[in-house]
């Protein structure tokens, strides 16, 4: 609980310094969003998924304030360590963690995603800082036949409005085909979530069964999806594409 409420004042108070820069400047931390950040989560396939982040902080030779992190007094020295247990769920995988904003630029954050019923190494997931949030995003290469299955994750920047931080807002997903540039299908979703404006799509073939081509010889087998926000809400977006065959998961991430 205690955790949580942190959060919310730190999303608050980057929310209301983003309209100017004295307030930014007055606001002592900057959110940094970890996309996937769950453990022992089941999946296809007999899968179990977990995620582990690390940080590696120099050349400032002071302390510098992760909050929260698995750290007591929410203090990270000089050098590299873990960051704070998983907390994510499956309807809910991610977390903001906020990070002295004069610092944040000297910290580097790892986060793993590792299917734990295998030998694999496992997948890099972006860490989302505030300024890859944007008001509509583009994901590329995404493949829509063959033994992957690929899931779609959007992500929401709370805002301040009326002094309340808003965790809600619509977005439209566009999906095109890829080698034609056709428009194959539109659909409204809505972010939501206590503490991360948050919706997936587990399965885009299985939701948008109308981007599977009917004969693969007349079209490309990839496709193209656009995320716009369609309020104050700024978004990110990635979408991860695991091999049925091996489970090994890919990430197709906007430039």
């Amino acid at each position: 609980m205690r955790t949580a409420l942190i959060c919310s004042l730190i999303l608050l108070a980057a929310a209301r310094s983003a309209a100017s820069e004295p307030e930014a400047a007055a606001n002592p931390y900057t959110p940094i969003l970890l996309p996937i950040y769950v453990f022992g989560v089941p999946g296809a396939y007999g899968t179990s998924w977990s995620t582990s982040a690390s940080w590696y902080y120099n050349p400032l030779d002071r302390a510098v304030s992760v909050i929260p992190s698995v750290m007591s007094n929410y203090s990270l020295a000089p050098g590299t360590g873990p960051l704070l247990a998983p907390v994510g769920t499956p309807e809910s995988p991610g977390t903001f963690v906020g990070v002295e904003r004069d610092a944040a630029e000297s910290i580097q954050f790892e986060l793993r995603l590792r299917n734990t019923a295998s030998q694999d190494w496992g997948t890099k997931i972006p860490v989302v800082r505030e300024d890859d949030f944007g008001g509509r995003r583009v994901l590329m290469g995404i493949p829509v036949v063959g033994p992957f299955r690929s899931a779609l994750r959007i992500y929401g920047l709370p805002y301040e409005r009326d002094g309340m931080l808003q965790m809600e807002e619509n977005v439209q997903v566009r999906i095109y085909d890829m080698g034609l540039g056709t428009l194959l299908t539109t659909r409204e979703l809505r972010l939501t979530g206590r503490h991360v404006p948050y919706v997936q799509v587990l399965s885009l073939t299985d939701v948008f069964p109308e981007i599977v081509p009917l004969r693969p010889v007349d079209s490309v087998a990839s496709v193209v999806v656009e995320v716009q926000s369609l309020g104050q809400m700024k978004v990110w977006a990635f979408v991860s594409v695991t091999s049925n065959a091996t489970q090994h998961v890919s990430v197709i991430s906007p430039e």
